[in-house]
């Protein structure tokens, strides 16, 4: 979800002139279908106005300015609730009613769900600074994805994919305040 930053005067303007056209839009389309006469120029004097008012007076945006963080924050928890419904309520079950490669009956008395593993190659785990340790760029998650999902026979899981790319695209960049005062081992 794209909130706007906390409002400077060059935010402030910014956020104002690109109100002031579709504002200046809105009045000329609303004049026009009332039957005023010269409706486009009024709905172009409208948005110079508009436009002249926020760039004289640019604490004048401040309140559209909050008010639009405010709607993007709800609209933000409103679509991520209803996409998580669409989750748990039509995409989990439909895969629930395919069926699934993940196994989880309870083993027999003398038999372990153990499964050995082996190491893996140094190369397999990811640089935590992103870059490549080897000279080649690092791939993405997309094929890898792909990969397991036809590997393990999970190919529904492609379904996912848009949903989690909206939902992830919802999430807020708000920084959270942590509590003081908090111990940490490392």
């Amino acid at each position: 979800m794209i909130l706007l930053p906390r409002p400077r005067r060059a935010a402030l303007l910014s956020f104002w002139l690109s109100l002031s056209l579709p504002g200046g839009a809105l009045a000329g389309a609303l004049l026009a279908v009332l039957g005023v006469p010269r409706a486009l120029n009024l709905g172009v004097i409208v948005g110079l106005g508009m436009a002249l008012a926020g760039l004289a007076w640019p604490p004048t945006a401040s309140l559209p300015y909050r008010a639009w963080n405010k709607l993007a924050r709800l609209y933000a928890r409103v679509a991520s609730v209803g996409l998580l419904t669409i989750y748990f309520y039509v995409v989990f079950v439909a895969v629930g009613c395919s069926g699934s490669a993940l196994a989880l009956a309870r083993p027999s008395p003398r038999r372990s769900m153990w499964v050995p593993r082996g190491p893996l190659a140094p190369g397999a785990y990811a640089n935590q600074h992103a870059v490549a340790t080897n000279g080649t760029a690092r791939k993405g998650w997309l094929w890898p994805f792909v990969a397991w999902a036809v590997r393990t026979g999970n190919v529904w899981a492609y379904a996912l994919l848009p949903l989690l790319i909206l939902l992830s695209s919802l999430e807020t960049e708000e920084e959270k305040d942590f509590p003081a005062g908090i111990y940490t081992l490392f």
